[in-house]
């Protein structure tokens, strides 16, 4: 879904993409029983963060650049891009930094 809101309007959405997965993830990690476990929840958070928007954005901007087209799934060609760059490439992304994170 927010792949489809990055190609709609660009990549100035990535504040509200990281912060909304820096949120959800700190939500989960974060403990003040130390300062160890404070950091590690925020370094991991911001990782997931990152993770999301590069999954998110830096996919949308890829498939408009290769795309050349705002029509992503009027051909094949473009179609391809959209499942290369946006179902393939930006989730091993994600993943990689979320489980980096981790």
């Amino acid at each position: 879904m927010l792949l489809a809101v990055a190609l709609r309007y660009g990549p100035h959405i990535w504040p509200g993409v990281f912060l909304g997965a820096f949120l959800g993830n700190i939500w989960a990690y974060f403990s003040t029983k130390s300062f160890s476990t404070i950091f590690n929840a925020i370094a991991s958070a911001s990782m997931n963060g990152l993770g999301d928007v590069i999954s998110i954005v830096v996919a949308a901007e890829l498939i408009r650049h290769f795309a050349r087209s705002k029509e992503i799934l009027a051909s094949q060609r473009t179609l391809a891009y959209y499942l290369f760059y946006g179902a393939i490439l930006g989730p091993f992304a994600s993943a990689l930094f979320g489980s980096s994170g981790l």
